[in-house]
C-alpha cells in the first residue's frame, strides 16, 4: 500500500505544514502589527486635521461675520431703493394725474 492510500502523513510532510503554519503566523503578526500602525498615524492625521479646521474657523469667525452683516446691509440698502423707487413712481403718477385734471379744469373753464 501508498501512503496516500493509507491517509498517514509522513514525518517530512507534518514538518514542512509546521514550517508553513509557522510563518504564516509570523506573516500575520507582521500584518497586524503594519494594520496597527497604520491606524496610529490615521487616527493621528485625522486630529490634526480636526485641531487645524478648529483653529480655521475660530480665526475665520470675525471674516465671516462681517460678510454676512455687509449682506444684511446691502439687502436693506436694496430694500430701500426698491421702495424709494416704488414712492417716485407712485408720486410721478400722482403728480400725472393732478396734471391732467388742473388741464381739465382750465382747458373747460
Amino acid at each position: 500500500m501508498s501512503q496516500s492510500e493509507t491517509g498517514r502523513v509522513s514525518d517530512e510532510k507534518l514538518f514542512k505544514l509546521c514550517q508553513d503554519f509557522d510563518e504564516h503566523v509570523e506573516r500575520f503578526n507582521q500584518h497586524e502589527k503594519r494594520e496597527i500602525e497604520a491606524r496610529r498615524l490615521n487616527t493621528e492625521a485625522i486630529t490634526e486635521l480636526t485641531k487645524s479646521v478648529t483653529e480655521l474657523t475660530r480665526d475665520t469667525r470675525d471674516i465671516v461675520k462681517t460678510y454676512k452683516d455687509l449682506q444684511g446691509a446691502a439687502r436693506i440698502g436694496s430694500s430701500f431703493q426698491h421702495f424709494m423707487i416704488w414712492l417716485l413712481k407712485w408720486g410721478a403718477i400722482g403728480a400725472g394725474v393732478v396734471a391732467v385734471i388742473k388741464w381739465g379744469v382750465e382747458h373747460f373753464k
